[in-house]
């Protein structure tokens, strides 16, 4: 496990009802340095959140940074 500096912005939250409980889906954005060793389907700590990698782009193609859109686990 490595740790790193990023920063993470909620995008949305999304409820349903599913056997009579309701659900939420937590999407987040994060943002970091790049990293070679970070892919889909990886997921990433934050404190007692756990956050699912759903993909990872470089927005400028720099390779300087990294976008995450990630998915709350609970």
């Amino acid at each position: 496990m490595r740790e790193l500096s990023v920063r993470i912005e909620p995008l949305a939250v999304a409820s349903r009802e599913r056997f009579d409980q309701r659900e939420a889906t937590v999407t987040h954005r994060v943002l970091m340095r790049a990293n070679d060793h970070v892919a889909r389907g990886m997921a990433l700590r934050a404190g007692g959140r756990r956050l699912a990698i759903l993909s990872v782009h470089d927005p400028d193609e720099s390779r300087r940074y990294l976008v995450c859109r990630c998915e709350e686990e609970r």
